[in-house]
């Protein structure tokens, strides 16, 4: 995730022939509690007023934590109905700080823009690295937030909208800043501890600590669940230094499962070897992904990889498990949580040494790292450091110019803990919760909207809905999204790089399915209405399949065994979708 390359040239969008699901109807009491409490919304686009968006008042009362989630990370109509959403909670509900799911400091940087029209607000955008804000729609609601500051300035009034971010996937944004205050305001320390800043500079997450390679693939789920999932394949290593070679298997849901072969995969020269991976998939899980990985500095080669679902070989033409294609087939080149890998690394097949049939994948690495162990302990000093000398720093700088720079700290260190196998993707989340405490501490009597997809803001755990829910308890209403058809931009498993996808169809009894019943296009829901004794909305407290849970990578099987009540405050539906557009490639997926 460190030093994120561009994107493959984005795939031309065409209008695809949507699924068509099979029909749902509605029990009389299930119309009738829909008709009666489903507030039918005028518009998603932004800038039409708030009319029909008055019952929200009652549904937020006095939270100060709105977290807005999204079906997918690009969806054109959920981000337009989020940008109203914010126009309405700033103008009409007194929110003044906005925060999106990318890298805080690099987020904070629109702040300037939003505040003083300082920057080019592309570039800006494009510098937070995810593709997934890198649209149109974002630069829309940027915009609008830029001429409302603008407004305010010119009536006289103090109110502003700020821009933030609460991520921490890279770190070398937050440790340059940290780097910059040490050198200002603690030079001794500074100098004496400048090699270990030179390690965390060089660190990548999910490698030993530098280098890596990394290409992943998205199971379909359906085909998955309940059963034993095995993943096998021929692996062959050249020399490695401070890394492992390997295949990683990857289940996400309630009860999460990660293996990448760090403690098995081989780490010196080895002949083809045949290595497995083997877990049962649990019913409740959200997504399946796999891969082959390569950490540290040298080449692995990997052939004939099998997946068999409860002992039996399974096999599909969106994969080349035998990398004998022209081109790989259904593995992007991505590092576990779905992002681009760091420059350094090349994949390519190799006809000069195979295992099965006339070619192998090879992945090779030229960086140069540290150890994982060398580079936590030394963000876990530098974070020691600072908070040890903050009332120094407060004294020589101020207290919010010193918390500033602490926090980029903390960043840093909670960045390199992505390599923490013992943490697993829980980490992230957590972190996201409490740098998003850390943003409404450091601003008394704000009120906080949160930008991010769904499952980060579901209400439970490992998700950060759930840490935020018990640190904040009333104080935090999430909103998802789901959607009936439609496109969603995402990076391909069936062809390379970013592209416009389909959704799936609804299953008869999902819950994107019952509202389509209902026949209105638009849709907004008080889960929190709902009653498991009421004929009319039981079905809103069940697990039932979901579809909003698509990220960065397309899935062609979405539709996940969900509880809305208890697990989502509100809920907008919009019937149809299209996909978000893009401003110009960019960097990597969120």
């Amino acid at each position: 995730m460190h030093h994120p390359l561009p994107l493959a040239a984005i795939l031309a969008l065409t209008a695809p022939s949507f699924a068509q699901s099979p029909t749902t109807t509605l029990t009389p009491a299930q119309a009738q509690w829909l008709r009666s409490n489903a507030v039918e919304l005028t518009t998603i686009q932004p800038g039409n007023g708030f009319a029909d968006l008055q019952p929200l008042k009652a549904m937020i009362g006095n939270a100060r934590i709105v977290g807005l989630g999204e079906g997918t990370h690009g969806t054109r109509e959920h981000f337009q109905a989020k940008h109203r959403l914010v126009e309405f909670l700033v103008e009409e509900m007194g929110f003044d700080i906005f925060s999106i799911e990318a890298n805080m400091p690099e987020a904070y940087a629109l702040d300037d823009y939003i505040l003083g029209g300082h920057g080019d607000v592309n570039t800006l955008i494009s510098g937070m690295y995810f593709w997934t804000w890198n649209t149109e729609e974002v630069r829309g609601m940027v915009e609008w937030m830029r001429d409302y500051n603008a407004r305010q300035s010119t009536a006289g009034s103090a109110r502003r909208i700020h821009f933030t971010g609460f991520d921490m996937q890279a770190g070398a944004v937050a440790l340059k800043i940290a780097r910059e205050f040490l050198k200002s305001n603690d030079p001794d320390f500074a100098a004496s501890f400048a090699p270990k800043l030179t390690q965390l500079a060089d660190f990548t997450p999910f490698g030993a600590g530098g280098g890596y390679g990394c290409v992943t693939a998205s199971f379909p789920i359906q085909e998955a669940r309940n059963k034993k999932l095995k993943l096998s394949g021929w692996v062959r290593t050249g020399e490695i230094a401070n890394g492992w070679a390997g295949l990683w298997l990857r289940i996400d849901g309630p009860n999460p499962f990660f293996d990448n072969m760090q403690n098995r995969g081989p780490r010196a020269p080895s002949d083809w070897t045949w290595y497995s991976i083997e877990t049962t998939v649990p019913d409740d899980a959200m997504a399946v992904y796999f891969g082959l990985l390569m950490t540290g500095t040298g080449t692995s080669w990997f052939d004939g990889l099998t997946i068999e679902l409860d002992g039996q070989p399974w096999k599909s033409p969106q994969f080349d498990l035998d990398f004998e294609t022209a081109a790989p087939r259904g593995l992007v080149p991505a590092d576990p949580s779905g992002g681009t890998p760091p420059p350094g690394c090349t994949y390519q097949f190799d006809p000069a040494d195979a295992k099965v049939g006339a070619k192998s994948f090879r992945i090779q690495s030229d960086a140069q790292p540290a150890t994982n162990s060398e580079v936590l302990a030394a963000a876990q000093s530098l974070l020691d450091h600072m908070l040890s000398k903050r009332s120094d720093y407060i004294t020589a700088v101020g207290e919010r110019a010193a918390d500033w720079a602490i926090q980029n700290a903390r960043i840093v260190h909670q960045w390199t803990g992505l390599a923490d196998a013992e943490r697993g993707f829980s980490h992230r989340d957590a972190c996201m919760a409490l740098n998003t405490t850390w943003i409404l501490d450091q601003n008394p009597g704000s009120k906080l909207i949160l930008w991010a997809h769904n499952w980060h803001m579901r209400d439970e755990l490992p998700w950060m809905g759930a840490h935020l829910r018990n640190a904040h308890a009333k104080d935090y209403v999430n909103l998802a999204f789901c959607s009936w058809q439609g496109t969603y931009t995402a990076m391909g498993a069936d062809s390379p790089g970013l592209g416009t996808h389909t959704l799936a169809a609804a299953p008869p009894d999902s819950f994107e399915s019952m509202l389509h019943a209902d026949g209105r296009p638009l849709l907004l829901l008080d889960l929190r209405t709902a009653s498991p004794t009421d004929p009319g909305s039981a079905w809103l407290t069940e697990t039932r399949p979901f579809g909003g849970i698509i990220g960065a990578l397309q899935m062609n099987n979405h539709y996940h065994p969900a509880k809305m009540q208890g697990h989502f405050d509100l809920l907008i539906y919009t019937q149809d979708t299209t996909a978000a557009r893009q401003l110009r490639s960019n960097k990597r997926g969120g």
